[in-house]
């Protein structure tokens, strides 16, 4: 993905590194709770179209919201989405897909984030 966020995998189900390229002070700051719905488990793989060098590239808005309180950083794909299915893909990383199985959101737990890069 291009833009504010780029996802590198490092096979075709395992993500390798994420790399944002926004100021903390630009992201939403708001508390971001646990979803209500149980949790399933399991895996994802993103149904894109590759180039010859193995990239692929979504060109989409991608707001970051950071909840100092639990420690928790969002990256949401869409807005306002009706029902979202919640996927534990590993410990502390949990994503939202909607009825489509499209990604709409991307959640990360424990996030130890400078102080001083998001303070206000």
């Amino acid at each position: 993905m291009l833009g504010d966020l780029d996802i590198t995998w490092r096979d075709p189900n395992r993500l390798h590194s994420m790399e944002l390229r926004t100021s903390p002070r630009q992201w939403s700051r708001a508390s971001i709770p646990r979803p209500r719905t149980p949790l399933e488990t399991g895996q994802i793989s993103l149904q894109l179209e590759y180039d010859t060098n193995d990239m692929a590239t979504v060109d989409t808005n991608v707001a970051v919201v950071w909840d100092l309180t639990h420690a928790r950083i969002a990256f949401r794909l869409a807005e306002e989405v009706a029902s979202v299915r919640w996927v534990a893909i590993a410990d502390t990383v949990i994503v939202g897909l909607d009825e489509t199985g499209s990604l709409v959101e991307i959640r990360f737990d424990d996030c130890q984030i400078d102080a001083q890069a998001t303070a206000q």
